[in-house]
C-alpha cells in the first residue's frame, strides 16, 4: 500500500505521523528533508531554522528517531543509502522551485518513488506536498517569480498523486486561486493551515481543522 500525508503546514504532519505509520513511536525512523528551507539567498535562515527545529522537537518528543537531510549536493547512491532504514520520508516546506531543482539534480525523485512503492510513508508540508503532485504549476499562482531563474525548464514533479494542492489558503487569495483552479489541467485541492490529505492507494481522506475549501463547483 502506498501512503502519503500531504499538508498545508508541518504541524499537521507532526500530529498525525505516528497514527499513520501504525508502529510504536520508537520503531519509526523519519528522514526529515529540509532542503526547501535552506536556500540562503531567498529565505530567512533564522526563522526557518527555528521552524524546522520546532517540528523536529515535536517528533522526537513523541519518541520518533529523526534524521535531518539536505538532498542538495547528494547523489542518488548516497540518498539510497541514507534512506534505506527509514519508514517515513518527510519533506518540509520552503521554496518550491529550489526544492524541485535539488530533487532533480540529486536523483531524490527516483529514490523516493521506489521507496513509496515499497511502503515507505511520504509526508510533505507546503512545498513538500507540492512535490508529490504531477506538477508544481500551482506554486506560480500566488507569486510572480520566474522558476526559470532556478535553472528549471518546467515544473513537472513526482506525480505520486493525480491532483494539485494549494497550501496556506486565506480568503484574500480566493479570486487569484480560482483562476488557477479553472485553468488547471488537474483537479486542485485547497488547504488551509491545519489541514491535510491522507492518501492510501487511490483513497483520499481530508483531515484537520474546519471544512475543505471549494472555490468552484
Amino acid at each position: 500500500m502506498t501512503t502519503l500525508l500531504l499538508a498545508s503546514n508541518g504541524t499537521v504532519v507532526d500530529h498525525h505521523i505516528v497514527k499513520i505509520v501504525n508502529k510504536p513511536p520508537e520503531e519509526i525512523k523519519v528522514a526529515y528533508v529540509t532542503t526547501a528551507s535552506l536556500d540562503a539567498g531567498r529565505l530567512s535562515n533564522k526563522n526557518h531554522r527555528e521552524r524546522l527545529d520546532g517540528h523536529i522537537k515535536n517528533m522526537t518528543d513523541q519518541g520518533l528517531e529523526v534524521e535531518e537531510i539536505d538532498v542538495n549536493g547528494k547523489t542518488q547512491a548516497e540518498l539510497t543509502k541514507i534512506l534505506a532504514d527509514k519508514n517515513v520520508v518527510y519533506v518540509a516546506g520552503g521554496d518550491s522551485f529550489y526544492l524541485l531543482k535539488a530533487v532533480r539534480d540529486s536523483g531524490f525523485a527516483e529514490v523516493i518513488k521506489a521507496l513509496v512503492s515499497q511502503g515507505v510513508v511520504y509526508a510533505g508540508a507546503s512545498a513538500g506536498a507540492y512535490l508529490a503532485c504531477p506538477t508544481m504549476d500551482m506554486a506560480t499562482w500566488k507569486r510572480g517569480e520566474d522558476y526559470r531563474a532556478f535553472g528549471l525548464d518546467d515544473l513537472k514533479a513526482l506525480n505520486l498523486v493525480p491532483f494539485l494542492i494549494v497550501a496556506h489558503y486565506i480568503e484574500e487569495l480566493r479570486d487569484i486561486l480560482a483562476v488557477g483552479v479553472m485553468t488547471s489541467a488537474y483537479p486542485v485541492r485547497i488547504l488551509k493551515d491545519g489541514q491535510g490529505l491522507l492518501v492510501k492507494d487511490d483513497q483520499v481522506e481530508f483531515i484537520g481543522e474546519g471544512d475543505e475549501v471549494r472555490l468552484i463547483g
